[in-house]
């Protein structure tokens, strides 16, 4: 599957899940949402398929949220010799949950 976004990730993930189906730019967005459906452009995505991505997701951030708190400790360290022995104004990447970093950490799910 190759997926390429311009906007937010999680729908393109959503779409592995579960069909998004091809709607209207003209179809109004509160009335969809009052038949639990959401209207992203010209697509349209049932509220089941954002619950599944949920499910799927949330136990996934949680791990990474472990193991962020596990590496804390030697991120910490290693902060703060950065910090003292740099000029540099930005920390080094491992340091931040880039945009990159969190796809390449779904990947290996």
């Amino acid at each position: 599957v190759l997926i390429t976004t311009a906007g937010g990730i999680e729908e393109d993930l959503m779409k592995c899940f579960q069909p998004t189906y091809l709607g209207d730019f003209k179809l109004s967005g509160k009335e969809l949402r009052k038949k639990g459906i959401n209207r992203i452009g010209n697509l349209l995505v049932p509220n089941k398929n954002y619950c599944q991505f949920e499910d799927w997701v949330s136990p996934i951030i949680n791990k990474m949220h472990d193991e962020q708190d596990e590496a804390a400790i030697q991120w910490s360290q290693d902060f703060l010799k950065w910090k003292e022995t740099s000029n540099e104004e930005s920390p080094p990447l491992k340091f931040v949950w880039t945009p990159s970093k969190v796809i390449e950490r779904l990947g290996l799910e």
